[in-house]
C-alpha cells in the first residue's frame, strides 16, 4: 500500500472516513493528479506543482491549499494561521464538515487557479 494510503488508513475515527473521502474528491479533480507522501503526509500534486495535503492534527483534519491566499473565500472557512504566507487550510472533525465547509467550492476554484 502507498504509504500516503497508509497514513489515512491509520488515522482515529470519524478521522479516517474523512480523510478517505477528502483523496477521493481531490484524485477526482484530475487526470494529472498524483499522491505522494512528503513530510510523512498525503500531498498531492497537479501537474508536477504542489496543490495540497492531508495533516491529522489531534482535534481536526486539516486540507491545506498550497495556493490559498489566492482562493476567494466567500463562506469565511479558510484558515491562514502558523505564519502561513501563501498556504490556507480547511478543517475537519467529521463527515458533514465536507459539505459544510463547502470544500467542492474550494477544490474547484484551486484547480482552476493552479492549471
Amino acid at each position: 500500500m502507498h504509504e500516503a494510503l497508509q497514513y489515512i488508513e491509520d488515522l482515529p475515527e470519524p478521522f479516517v472516513q474523512v480523510a478517505r473521502e477528502l483523496h477521493l474528491m481531490i484524485m477526482e479533480r484530475s487526470d494529472s493528479m498524483k499522491l505522494e507522501f512528503k513530510w510523512s503526509l498525503p500531498f498531492y500534486k497537479l501537474d508536477g506543482k504542489m496543490f495540497c495535503f492531508i495533516n491529522f492534527r489531534k482535534d481536526y483534519l486539516d486540507l491545506g491549499l498550497m495556493n490559498g491566499i489566492h482562493l476567494e473565500d466567500s463562506f469565511g472557512k479558510l484558515v491562514d494561521g502558523e505564519n502561513r504566507k501563501r498556504l490556507r487550510s480547511l478543517r475537519f472533525t467529521d463527515l458533514e464538515d465536507i459539505a459544510n465547509n463547502r470544500t467542492e467550492f474550494y477544490l474547484e476554484q484551486a484547480t482552476g487557479f493552479q492549471s
